[in-house]
């Protein structure tokens, strides 16, 4: 009945028990006023004043610190649930696809001395041995050059050890399919899709590929050509390398342009080393497989230590902790265990967990609760194997340890719906969100790794190079960029930033409802100022009694935005001659023309191609009436802006450029005033 006393008896974000007093409102879903709920109060009981069940937990809602609201479910509505269950999780069918193009025998830039084939082999194998066995997930590899592999031989089959070995070869997981991919040959991405969705074939399961590349495609099939293919597929796709070799435009919008139902979003990442490599292949396994990572840092272990300090993270309501360690030398082996909350040491001989280890990294995977522990501090404990190891002493070993979670609330990006460009206002947003749709409320912490530094303006000062004949094809610009990287060490001469701020799931914030829904966001004008990769890094904290934490890691790659006010325009006889640049004055730089077309505005008309003056200008011979000629620069999912040079007819005042205009006007003021002061005197 309405106003009836009830209390309840739950446990909020995984803490031991909660008892709450309530009232009852009406309605066939009742609401209680003035309860604490959170993630982990779902399905707890509502009782009456004489202890019996009336109703369970359904869904919750924040209506301020002293007006929470717990909706209920009639109890003939839960003993209906309860005899037609859910079904359980539908298998998903996965397929890796690697790069083996030319530029894999390269070295990698982690100065460790091994090619990015090895890195990649590394963190494959990685992935192949966190999936979890005989859970009717098929698995399966292709890889790529000139072309692909094709099943039957790569074919995703059940996840059991026999088909791991048959993958990445017995430990330490360097042989098998893994082991035997030979790098050479130019880069056709969309064949490997094409590879990986006729291997996937159509089994009813949920798919998903990771993807990962270190070059530009440059052989057909493209990416275009076979993406109306990869319909309901996962994807989440990891770049290695930089901005000289990879096209992260088309990787980012690749990601973008195929959401997914029924599963996790995609994601792309960008990896700079092998160390990075196999950091974000453990991020793919969390967020295609699992409800993502709990804690994510990179660490050194010093020289000369053998044991790290101890990390901390804590655990509320997952059912399942993943810790995974990697480092970035062969010669090296890392130790890993975990400490419960109750000081209890977690190895892989330990009842409940268990582990593996490869050339440079291990895992230990642990069942919650474990020994009845489950909510409170965790600590990872990091150690040298000394014994023999003793000449790594000798130098900083780099290392990173994620914990990745099942059970929980699951933390993703929100990607921009198009292409960014310089000078575009961002608004970078994630979703925390449990698997019924509820959402704890979180403090939500985003820092973003910005370029620092113009790659035009680099090119422009370096002069265009020539591409190398015998090394895949690229444009001269991108050439300039490989050898500007290799001449310094591997990665481009740019230095890189961090910006920080707070996202917000308030409505104001343009989070995209007028409520809290999980969706945080913080629009943000001046963040996009250079072109290149941009990584972000968020943290959220939820919850009252336990708080929680969720990481997640992504990249998006900017372009450079032609700026009408900016760019400089001039004719020269009957052509139109410009120098692309942005609304902050950084230049597109020489040797891009094929990234805009030009087409004539009305009363123009072209009456040649554009040409490249390798100067970072750019001309167009036009024809018109009228006035003055003037043409429309169209960049790829961006509105057109026009370019027209001054009028003749313009007075002189009105093409200068404004700062010399202020500058003349100011210094004209003052010859006056001194005028003055001598007439004066």
């Amino acid at each position: 009945m309405s106003g009836e006393p009830v209390f309840a008896v739950h446990h909020p974000n995984g803490a031991v028990k909660k008892l709450q007093s309530g009232t009852l409102s009406s309605g066939d879903v009742h609401v209680v006023t003035n309860f604490d709920y959170a993630g982990g109060s779902s399905g707890s009981a509502l009782f009456d004043g004489v202890g019996r069940v009336i109703g369970a937990a359904l869904s919750t809602g924040n209506g301020g610190p002293n007006a929470c609201q717990v909706a209920y479910s009639r109890a003939t509505d839960v003993l209906a649930a309860l005899a037609n269950p859910p079904a359980p999780p539908t298998p998903l069918d996965l397929m890796i696809v690697v790069d083996r193009s030319g530029s894999m025998v390269l070295p990698g830039t982690s100065g460790t001395g091994r090619t990015k084939m090895d890195e990649a082999r590394d963190a494959a194998s990685l992935f192949v041995q966190l999936v979890r066995l005989n859970a009717g997930d098929r698995l399966g590899m292709v890889s790529f050059s000139t072309s692909a592999t094709d099943p039957p031989e790569n074919a995703p089959g059940i996840v059991n050890p026999g088909r791991k070995q048959q993958l990445v070869g017995p430990p330490p997981y360097t042989g098998g399919s893994v082991g035997a991919l030979v790098p050479g040959g130019w880069t056709s991405i969309g064949d490997g899709l094409r590879a990986a969705i006729q291997a996937l074939g159509s089994t009813g399961n949920q798919r998903a590929i990771l993807l990962l590349t270190d070059g530009m495609q440059n052989t057909p099939p493209m990416v275009e050509d076979v993406e109306s293919t990869l319909g309901n597929t996962q994807l989440c796709v990891v770049g290695f390398g930089n901005e000289a070799n990879l096209d992260g435009a088309l990787l980012s919008r690749l990601v973008r342009d195929h959401p997914v139902t029924g599963a996790h979003r995609g994601m792309y990442t960008r990896a700079n080393d092998g160390l990075a490599l196999k950091k974000f292949f453990a991020l793919c396994f969390g967020n295609i497989f699992e409800s993502g990572t709990l804690v994510d840092p990179q660490l050194r272990l010093l020289q000369g230590a053998t044991t790290a300090p101890e990390l901390p993270f804590d655990v509320c309501d997952e059912g399942q902790i993943t810790l995974v360690v990697g480092w970035d030398t062969p010669g090296a082996t890392l130790e890993a265990a975990l400490v419960t909350p109750a000081g209890t040491v977690v190895t892989s001989a330990t009842g409940g967990a268990t582990g593996d280890a490869g050339l440079t990294w291990r895992f230990l995977r642990v069942a919650l609760p474990l020994q009845a522990e489950r909510e409170g501090t965790w600590k990872v404990r990091v150690w040298r194997a000394a014994p023999g190891e003793l000449e790594e002493l000798g130098s900083d070993l780099r290392y990173f340890v994620s914990v990745i979670a099942d059970g929980g609330p699951v933390f993703e990006p929100l990607l921009p719906a198009r292409r960014l460009y310089t000078g575009d206002a961002a608004n970078p947003a994630a979703s925390l969100r449990y698997r019924d749709g509820t959402a704890p409320h979180a403090d939500l912490e985003l820092s973003v790794e910005v370029p620092d530094g113009s790659l035009g303006d680099l090119v422009m000062q370096h002069g265009l190079a020539t591409p190398d004949p015998d090394a895949e094809p690229v444009d001269a610009f991108r050439a300039t960029l490989q050898q500007l990287a290799g001449e310094a060490g591997g990665e481009l001469p740019i230095e890189r930033a961090t910006r920080t701020l707070e996202l917000f799931d308030d409505g104001a914030h343009d989070d995209g409802a007028m409520e809290s829904d999980g969706v945080y966001a913080n629009p943000v004008n001046d963040l996009l100022r250079y072109e290149g990769s941009y990584t972000f890094h968020a943290v959220a904290t939820y919850g009252d009694t336990c708080r929680g934490r969720r990481e997640a890691m992504w990249s998006l790659h900017v372009d450079l935005g032609i700026d009408p006010g900016r760019s400089d325009v001039r004719l020269v006889d009957s052509t139109i001659r410009f120098t692309p640049r942005d609304r902050y004055g950084n230049p597109l730089g020489p040797g891009r023309s094929g990234s805009f077309t030009v087409t004539a505005q009305p009363g123009s008309q072209l009456t040649g191609p554009v040409s490249d003056n390798g100067d970072g200008s750019y001309e167009v011979p036009v024809a018109w009436d009228g006035e003055g000629p003037s043409v429309a620069i169209t960049q790829p999912e961006r509105p057109s802006i026009a370019l027209a040079p001054p009028s003749p007819n313009d007075a002189p005042w009105r093409r200068c450029p404004r700062w010399l205009c202020w500058l003349l006007g100011l210094l004209a003021l003052l010859l006056l005033v001194a005028l003055i002061i001598v007439l004066l005197t």
